[in-house]
This record gives C-alpha cells, structure tokens and sequence, in this order.
C-alpha cells in the first residue's frame, strides 16, 4: 500500500472537458516515490492533456492533484503556478533553448551559488556527456539531445519528472539504445518518473507500473508482466500485444472450444472469448487436423503463423525460426494455460 509519505503523485476524480468532449475523466492515480510508470494509450486517449494537466500547463474542470504530499491542485480550484510544482518537464521535441549551450541548458532551472556548477557537471556525468559544456544543441544526435533535456529536468531535484513521448523523433535504431540509456539514469537518480507512450513495447519494456488509458479513463495499473498476461478487459488485451479471441463456452475452470477443453486462470459460466497470444501456441503436421495454415512470414527471431480453425476462426500464432509449416498445412494447436477468457455480452 502506498502511504502519504512514500507517494510522489496522486490524483483524485480528476477530469478536463473540451465542450461536449471529456479529454479526461474522473481519473484517479497514485505512483510512489522512485516508482517509475508508463502512461500507455492510444493516440487522442487523453495522456498528454493528463500529463499537461499535472504540470500546471491546462486546468481541469474538476479534481485533485497533489505532488510530494503536497496539494497543487485543490478541490475548490486553487492551483499552484507550474514553476512552484517541483516538476521537471521532457518534452517530446526536447524544448532545449538553441542559443544556449549545453552546460546552459542543463544550468537554466538552478539558482546561482557555489553548487550550481557541481550539480552541472554531475549531471553531465551522469548522462553520458562530460566535456561537452560548451557545445551547442544543434552539434549533438538526437540522443544526445534527449539526455541533455533529462540533465536539465533532473537538475533542481524535483519530486517528479513527466516525460511526453520522449522516444518519438528518434528512429527505430536508436530508440531502444536511448530508452535504456534514459532508464539507468533515472534509476541512477533515484527519481520518480511518469512517462507517457502509445507504444506498447516502451511501456513494458522500461516501466516498473503501467497505466493503460482508454477514452479518458485509466482502465487498468498493473506490472508489465500482469498486464499482458492478465488484462482486465478485452479492450486492454488488444491494445498491450498481439491477442487472439477464441470463443467458447465456459463451465467453471475449463471452456469448451474448438480447440478442445481450455484450462482458465478464473472460473466463468455462459459464452466467453478466450484471450491466447501468439506465443502461447504450439502448431504441428496433422493431416486429419480441420485447422490450416493460410499464411506464414518469417522475422528471423521468430515465424508468425496465421492459421483458420476448423469453425473459420482467424488465430495468430509465433513460433522459434526453425519452424518450417508451409501454407495450406493442416496442423494440430495446442495452447499454453491457463487462459484468461472475457464474458460475452448477453
């Protein structure tokens, strides 16, 4: 349980209307302090007005913040101005300011005295960029860039550092050296992070706690791992990874399908969609088998299948390289369990 002196955020029935649209709505979140969680959602969901709205930038309609246990938004409307929050701010094109070196950027949220040049260069120690003070933004990488903009939001120690899609002007190359990067030194800093992504593999990936926002709501916070093994509901399981939905009728711990009986990880009753990932399906030569291979593309660490079963229900499946199915083979499907499975409406 996160107490009041171990909790860096927490928002309570927060929410921010646009007219008849209602970007955020009645959301409620806590994260501890040195917790790092990934914001996951799709484009227009909500994240970034959320994250605007903890930094001070936009004002709800309703709604408490509070950061370090201190209250910046209340519930009669009185706020904190975003430079008395204690936040440091990435945003997703660094905002660095061009006419001012690197040392000058990382310098530009500290106050003058003896310390603020220490704090500077432990800072570019920590980020990887010793002797670069004096270089000018527009003579780094990208991700030299990126690090320079986490120096200056880690510089005054604040009680939270926001990150907006900070990964999305890098290419793919590059991304996943700079995401790693960025995570050590947040940890390294001990700092309290919420970083918004609508790219499922960042979020599990470097997050310790993911929070899945779909339409304004948080639906779901839960360890990566948890989160994709255990969704709460079929609209988080498609959007976190690759899922296949079989039907079926439950009775209890077991549901009926056309794959045979299907152990399940909670007891149901009536018609259900069986959630199966991809990599939770073993395929192999079965000529009697009414299940077929229709397509099949190889990625060098893996093959994705795709297969119809016997009752025309399209599946995915991703099996190691040395797998050789052609398409048109019948195949027998086993699944790994136990299986999370979703009541169907009545």
């Amino acid at each position: 349980m996160i107490t009041v002196e171990t909790t860096a955020l927490s928002i309570q029935r927060l929410t921010r209307r646009y007219g008849p649209l209602t970007a955020v709505n009645e959301v409620d979140l806590e994260l501890a302090a040195g917790q790092f969680m990934a914001l996951l959602g799709p484009s227009g969901c909500g994240k970034t007005t959320l994250l605007r709205l903890i930094a001070g930038f936009e004002q709800p309609n309703h709604g408490v913040i509070m950061i370090g246990g201190r209250t910046v938004v209340g519930p009669c409307g009185a706020s904190v101005p975003p430079e008395q929050r204690r936040i440091g701010m990435v945003f997703q094109d660094y905002a660095l300011f061009p006419h001012l070196s690197v040392a000058q950027n990382v310098a530009y949220g500290l106050l003058r005295g003896p310390d603020r040049e220490k704090r500077v260069q432990e800072l570019l120690a920590l980020v990887g960029l010793t002797g670069a003070d004096r270089r000018m933004p527009h003579e780094l990488s990208g991700g030299q860039q990126q690090r320079v903009a986490l120096a200056r939001a880690l510089a005054p120690r604040p009680t939270l550092i926001l990150l907006d899609e900070p990964f999305s002007n890098l290419d793919a190359g590059l991304r996943q050296t700079v995401r790693s990067e960025v995570r050590q030194i947040l940890r390294r800093e001990g700092a309290t992070t919420l970083f918004v992504t609508h790219d499922q593999e960042e979020a599990l990936s470097i997050a310790d706690i993911v929070g899945v926002m779909i339409d304004g709501k948080i639906v779901q916070v839960a360890p990566p791992r948890e989160l994709y093994e255990r969704p709460a509901n079929r609209a988080v399981a498609t959007f976190v990874g690759a899922a296949n939905f079989v039907p079926a009728i439950a009775q209890g711990m077991v549901a009926q399908s056309v794959l045979g009986p299907l152990p399940l990880v909670q007891s149901h009753f009536g018609p259900v969609s069986v959630m199966i990932r991809p990599e939770m399906i073993t395929l192999t030569r079965d000529e009697e088998s009414p299940h077929r291979v229709v397509e099949r593309n190889f990625f060098g660490a893996d093959v994705r299948y795709e297969i119809v079963l016997g009752d025309g229900t399209p599946l995915n499946a991703r099996l190691a390289p040395w797998h050789d199915l052609p398409i048109g083979a019948r195949v027998a499907v086993s699944v790994r369990g136990p299986l999370v499975a979703f009541a169907e409406p009545k």
